[in-house]
């Protein structure tokens, strides 16, 4: 009985080879710890050293008590590994790789994170703000951080994004989702552990970005791998910052950019970074919408995942900045900004009201600014839908329309030839159709 009750509670752990499957295991199937070395690049010693401390698996035994793992435990081990070079700690590798084996299975369809996700959003919709706190509580209390981050959080932010896009959700709705995401991440950066790597991590917005949400959870997620990481606030200025980064020596500046502005903003603030010699990661929402940007900053970016951009944030420990190449040209500016919104009202007076001129001039000034900072960018919207989802200009076709070569006007008017670029897509744009 005993045996039996041994073998039943060994069974919940993983496989084992009982008295009557003592016969030659298959060798197609199954392997031994020192093959299994090898095939991973992770020695005995640690591998069995992670059987005993984390209870990660229980591989089967030979009759003379050698362990053999299947394909299912090799891969996991391998997955495991590869997160600890990456920079993870290995309890927290193995947290995550649980939280993917356990937890993937229900964050489909109708699973229990997604049920949660929506109850989230819908709260922030009806601003419901202990209703959206309480979800995400629900959250935490069932799954891993890590699956939070990405299956709630990033996915039902994303959601609620694209609904501002499509005019759906207002900017109130918005920030109370980024507010009630906010507090709750705040104290796990709070409550991490201390630091246990040598390296040292500043999260930033890039220049012209408020979106404090992601340089603020990439912090969370670099501390709970064990690094010192801190974020800085919104909107981080384009200049004299090089000069607190030269003075305080951080090890790796990571940059977020959610917006075209932002974008601009970033590749001008990290040309002027390069000349302190520090690595500079950069990702966001910005990139997603236009991966050709990616090849035009001053850095290496991280991707479009906070978990994924930890590990590449890591790997930048000890590099060294990248050369320095051509300096961005020159944004309009104030002052200019200011003569092309009166040029354009004198266009649209009479047509559209004073608050939209200065939404289109504050958005399509964007436009101008890339071609200016970044020349050429392949990927740019070829229509009005498109352009209206890239600056968050929401106006119907033929407003836009107007709109869009009324700026193509007024910015030839008032910056000539250096404009010529961003004049002639504007153009373009304003006679563009959705069956184009």
């Amino acid at each position: 009985m005993h045996r039996a009750a041994n073998r039943a509670a060994d069974a919940t752990a993983g496989r084992i080879v009982t008295m009557t499957d003592r016969a030659e295991p298959d060798d197609s199937r199954l392997i031994g710890i020192a093959d299994v070395a090898r095939r991973i690049a992770i020695p005995p010693a640690t591998l069995r050293a992670w059987e005993r401390r984390y209870g990660l698996l229980r591989p089967s035994r030979t009759i003379g008590g050698h362990r053999l793992y299947d394909a299912g435990q090799v891969a996991m081990l391998a997955w495991i590994g590869s997160r600890v070079r990456q920079g993870s700690r290995v309890g927290d590798a193995i947290r995550l790789w649980r939280a993917r084996d356990q937890v993937a299975p229900e964050i489909h369809g109708d699973g229990v994170a997604v049920g949660i996700r929506n109850r989230w959003i819908t709260a922030c919709v009806r601003l419901d703000e202990a209703g959206a706190d309480a979800a995400l509580g629900d959250g935490f209390a069932r799954f891993p951080v890590e699956v939070v981050i990405r299956d709630i959080l990033q996915a039902g932010l994303a959601d609620i994004g694209e609904a501002w896009r499509r005019g759906e959700v207002t900017p109130h709705q918005e920030h109370l989702a980024t507010a009630v995401a906010t507090r709750r991440i705040e104290v796990l950066v709070a409550a991490a552990p201390p630091p246990s790597r040598p390296g040292r991590f500043w999260c930033a917005c890039a220049p012209d970005d408020l979106h404090s949400l992601p340089p603020l959870l990439m912090t969370l997620m670099l501390r709970r791998a064990g690094w010192s990481a801190s974020t800085l606030s919104g909107n981080v200025p384009e200049t004299g910052f090089s000069v607190l980064v030269a003075r305080e020596r951080p090890d790796v500046v990571v940059f977020t950019a959610q917006h075209l502005r932002a974008a601009v903003g970033l590749a001008r603030a990290a040309h002027e970074l390069a000349a302190a010699g520090v690595p500079i990661g950069f990702g966001g929402g910005a990139f997603v919408r236009l991966p050709a940007l990616c090849a035009q900053i001053h850095g290496t970016y991280l991707g479009d995942a906070v978990l994924d951009a930890v590990s590449g944030a890591t790997s930048l420990i000890g590099q060294s900045a990248r050369p320095i190449e051509h300096p961005p040209g020159d944004t309009i500016g104030p002052e200019r900004h200011v003569r092309l919104l009166a040029a354009l009202w004198r266009r649209l007076s009479g047509h559209v009201t004073p608050g939209v001129v200065v939404d289109a001039a504050d958005a399509l000034r964007n436009v101008v600014d890339t071609f200016a900072v970044f020349g050429a960018v392949e990927g740019l919207p070829s229509d009005l839908s498109g352009l209206s989802a890239l600056v968050g200009l929401r106006q119907d076709d033929e407003t836009l329309s107007a709109i869009a070569a009324a700026y193509a006007e007024a910015a030839d008017e008032v910056i000539g030839s250096p404009a010529a670029s961003a004049v002639e897509y504007l153009s373009r744009i304003a006679t563009s159709r959705p069956d184009a």
